[in-house]
């Protein structure tokens, strides 16, 4: 834990559904989050603040099928 009292975690894919709720569970843990989104990650990777700056990373993004613009989200089970 890199010497606090509490795990710090960051959530990327902060302000998306599945983010938010993360966000809020660690919340209402009394952890410290760090939010990551879109603004965050648009420089690309590697990203190693994942390993330095946190204790637990929750990746909560969206994966589509045909990249950012596909027409199939991934919970399109007959594509995968």
């Amino acid at each position: 834990m890199q010497g606090r009292d509490a795990p710090v975690v960051l959530v990327m894919g902060a302000l998306g559904r599945c983010g938010g709720g993360a966000v809020d569970c660690a919340t209402r843990a009394g952890l410290e989050v760090i939010k990551w989104d879109k603004d965050e990650t648009a420089k690309g990777g590697p990203f190693p603040e994942i390993l330095t700056d946190c204790d637990v990373f929750i990746n909560c993004i969206l994966l589509q099928v045909g990249g950012h613009h596909g027409k199939r989200g991934c919970s399109d089970w007959r594509y995968l």
